[in-house]
């Protein structure tokens, strides 16, 4: 029975993935595609794999759920470029009869802005957020385990307001002889609810569907990651309609060579930019650092002929003491300005034990 509900499951999965046609970019969820987790931020932006106490990775993948989480609470911040911030609340409680069942909300706090008619003249000014309640569950059989979020999401400017009903469908798997984890989600699908006018084209949501694997060396602290995401669609690289054209001397519009060897490398550079690699440095329970790099950040906020800059990578730490957890993480996303997220985690059965 175990085995037929597994099957279904992963059935159910690679149905969703290959039925995805939408591209979430013009999306106005996309809040909930930010990693808040000082983890994984320091990771790359993107992991799904790592289960263990830290009860922030069910937002990223609801099989991470496990019996470890229960009483942990979670909350982080995010500072962003001109005032704006996100924070993130976590906690999951462990019931006789049921499991673990986990809880979070994410917020996006965009700030104050200047309202202008069409003319450019002051009106006054407005609000602008997102708010999201998520909700999840998992089941072990064996070695995997089968997770399931769902999620309610508002996104409201001024006097405009959006909702959407969302879920995430998760599963890991951890081989049971070797320090390897396989983790597969698909990420906010789901439908809105309510558009922001009658005649919105507002449609599309922040689908993904992303695989994971994770592997710790046997006789080495580190462990290391790689994550791949937007796997339903090959070319996700940005196309700026805006971007000047380019022609020859006789007028002829540029294209992309057609070449074997350009062929080669422009393939290349779709097919990496679905991976984010990740390492942790494991120096112990109260102490580790970690190292992210992701390609597809880089290759889009980069200053074209600019000098060398650390854009798509990343990095951060961890710092237990006395039962409560710092995590801090920084993403270089620009050359201007990079998101500085930091974390607390507290579990408070093994807190008030060690007291």
């Amino acid at each position: 029975m175990k085995k037929n509900l597994l099957s279904l499951f992963i059935l159910f999965l690679l149905t969703i993935s290959f039925s995805i046609a939408q591209d979430g970019n013009t999306s106005s969820f996309n809040f909930l595609t930010t990693p808040v987790s000082a983890r994984v931020s320091a990771l790359g932006g993107l992991n799904i794999t790592n289960k263990d106490s830290d009860v922030n990775s069910f937002l990223y993948n609801p099989a991470l759920i496990s019996d470890s989480m229960n009483t942990s609470l979670s909350t982080g911040f995010q500072y962003h470029i001109a005032g704006i911030r996100n924070n993130s609340f976590a906690y999951a409680h462990k019931f006789k009869n049921l499991g673990t069942v986990a809880a979070g909300v994410l917020s996006a706090n965009y700030g104050t802005m200047d309202q202008t008619d069409a003319s450019g003249n002051f009106m006054g000014t407005y609000n602008a957020g997102a708010n999201a309640l998520v909700l999840g569950y998992a089941k072990k059989i064996q070695t995997y385990t089968l997770g399931m979020n769902v999620k309610f999401a508002n996104s409201s400017f001024a006097n405009y307001s959006s909702v959407a009903l969302l879920a995430d469908f998760g599963v890991h798997f951890k081989h049971p002889k070797k320090n390897m984890n396989i983790g597969m989600v698909i990420k906010n699908a789901g439908f809105i609810a309510k558009k922001y006018t009658e005649n919105s084209a507002q449609t599309d949501l922040p689908l993904d569907v992303q695989l994971g694997l994770n592997y710790k060396l046997e006789h080495m602290p580190m462990r290391f990651t790689v994550t791949g995401h937007h796997l339903y669609k090959y070319d996700i690289r940005y196309i700026n309609p805006n971007a000047p054209k380019q022609y020859d001397l006789s007028g002829n519009l540029i294209k992309e060579s057609d070449g074997v060897y350009d062929k080669i490398l422009r393939n290349t550079d779709i097919i990496f930019r679905h991976f984010v690699f990740g390492s942790e440095f494991l120096f112990g329970k109260n102490f580790n650092i970690r190292l992210g790099y992701n390609l597809q950040m880089r290759k889009e906020m980069k200053i074209p002929g600019g000098d060398f800059n650390f854009s798509g990578f990343s990095t951060g730490f961890m710092m237990r003491i006395k039962g409560i957890a710092f995590h801090y993480g920084f993403a270089n996303v620009h050359p201007a300005k990079g998101l500085h997220t930091i974390q607390f985690d507290i579990n408070f059965n093994r807190r008030f034990r060690n007291l």
